[in-house]
């Protein structure tokens, strides 16, 4: 399957999501407050491009299926995450997207413009397959959530409903690729994989304090 092969090229840059200091310091506790609050800030205006993102997938879909995941998926991003933000930070407040950030929104809004759809699907995947992969990894190796400053982040993304949600995005993902000829195939495979390298550099950046320099 598709999915299996991008996702098995994709794999040297999923290991070192998994082991980059953000995610382990965040798995044992250690992750400075400030820091998780700036990810949570970025992450906000991410999802709010990323939701748009969806609901363009929703219009360029004539399966009554993909629509219906796509809306569904459109609507997590942009109210149901958010509240989780608001936990932790004041979504109401003006944040100006780091530079990582906006590359990697414009990137998936050049991929919906591409007139790919298999492409615009590629794109959004990773952000739905690497935060599972995350969540479930930090769920397992997490000893309790109970008292965790971060266990609510962590239970949201191990969540069995979210990676129902996944299972669906990796089969709409599958039919589109093989729909496709071997041109745009290969589109799907390096968009797909700069997404997941976007993704890692996501968390680097809140791990660096990343902000524009002039």
């Amino acid at each position: 399957m598709f999915s299996q092969e991008v996702w098995c090229r994709a794999e040297p840059v999923l290991e070192a999501v998994h082991a980059h200091p953000f995610l382990r310091s965040l798995l044992d506790g250690t992750l400075p407050r400030e820091r998780f609050d700036a990810y949570m800030a970025q992450d906000a205006v991410y999802l709010g491009r990323y939701g748009r993102a969806l609901a363009r997938l929703a219009s360029m879909t004539h399966d009554p299926d993909e629509l219906v995941l796509w809306d569904d998926a459109a609507r997590t991003a942009i109210v149901t995450e958010r509240l989780l933000h608001a936990d932790h930070v004041d979504v109401a407040a003006a944040v100006e997207p780091s530079p990582t950030c906006l590359a990697y929104t414009d990137f998936i809004d050049a991929s919906a413009l591409s007139g790919s759809y298999g492409v615009a699907v590629a794109a959004v995947l990773p952000c739905f397959l690497v935060y599972e992969a995350v969540g479930l990894r930090l769920l397992d190796e997490a000893c309790g959530l109970a008292g965790h400053p971060y266990g609510d982040w962590i239970a949201t993304y191990g969540d069995e409903a979210f990676s129902e949600s996944c299972s669906r995005a990796r089969a709409v993902m599958d039919a589109a690729a093989a729909r496709a000829g071997a041109a745009e195939r290969e589109a799907m495979s390096e968009t797909f994989l700069r997404a997941c390298r976007y993704e890692w550099m996501f968390w680097d950046a809140a791990w660096r304090g990343e902000d524009w320099p002039v």
